[in-house]
């Protein structure tokens, strides 16, 4: 399948047709990629779609970009990414026009600020127009250095909102770190933060019922990728309350290879 689409470029004014690369993989600042959201699965993918398609309009430069900029997801897409079938991809992306825009919040100064993804969503004979909002533009566009790449065909076998929300923040952690044994540390609030879990939530007063029906879960799904192969979870103890999770990438030949430089994560560590 040739990935292409036809749309509207702020540049000339005019429809203009766009090639992508068949091996799609997105692009994200670190600030978004450790932002806190809600996504569904079915919001999840779209979104990628639409961040994945940005990256190559704006390639990085807020001149080609603009939040005017409209951006259709055919169902074709949807069903060359993520193997899904043509009419349940049909039905997702009319799903996700009907329900409320997701919403970010991202900390800015150490201040949360909240916004939509979207400025526009509108579907039209079963293709998703869809518009960036002026602040994601912000962060989907700018030097590829202070980005963190994925692969979306890593993230097709997602089972859950909590395995995509967490690919994205810890791939961002691991990446920024230069030695062979990647390790990071995670208190239980940061890491209910990175999983997008509510505060009010009673997996953040039962470490029991997260680990069995979340972080489990989580980390099997991430162990089934090329990148996090080899991923472990291991609580951290103060007495004998854990009070958070070190995780560890031993299998970490996948860093030997040059990747792109992004700035360091917040402060978020033990």
């Amino acid at each position: 399948m040739t990935e292409s689409a036809t749309l509207y470029s702020p540049l000339t004014k005019s429809f203009e047709e766009i090639k992508f690369p068949k091996s799609p993989y997105l692009t994200l600042s670190n600030t978004l990629a450790q932002s806190k959201f809600s996504l569904n699965l079915i919001e999840s993918r779209i979104i990628s779609i639409l961040l994945y398609k940005s990256n190559y309009i704006c390639k990085f430069n807020l001149e080609n970009f603009s939040s005017n900029t409209i951006i259709p997801i055919f169902p074709e897409e949807y069903n060359h990414i993520f193997q899904t079938p043509i009419p349940s991809a049909k039905r997702n992306l009319l799903k996700f026009s009907k329900s409320n825009l997701p919403l970010i919040t991202i900390i800015d100064d150490e201040i949360p600020i909240t916004f939509p993804w979207l400025s526009y969503c509108k579907p039209v004979n079963n293709v998703l127009y869809l518009c960036l909002s002026p602040q994601l533009v912000q962060l989907t566009c700018g030097l590829e250095s202070q980005f963190t790449t994925i692969f979306l065909k890593e993230t097709v076998n997602f089972s859950t909102k909590y395995s995509f929300n967490f690919y994205l923040n810890l791939k961002s952690r691991f990446n920024y770190q230069k030695s062979r044994v990647k390790t990071v540390k995670l208190t239980l609030k940061s890491l209910h933060n990175s999983l997008n879990i509510s505060e009010n939530s009673h997996y953040c007063s039962n470490f029991s019922a997260f680990k069995q029906q979340i972080l489990t879960p989580v980390i099997k799904e991430l162990n089934n990728t090329d990148f996090f192969n080899g991923l472990e979870a291991i609580p951290i103890k103060f007495r004998r309350e854990i009070v958070g999770i070190k995780f560890n990438l031993p299998n970490s030949a996948n860093f030997l290879k040059k990747s792109p430089k992004i700035s360091p994560p917040g402060p978020d560590y033990l």
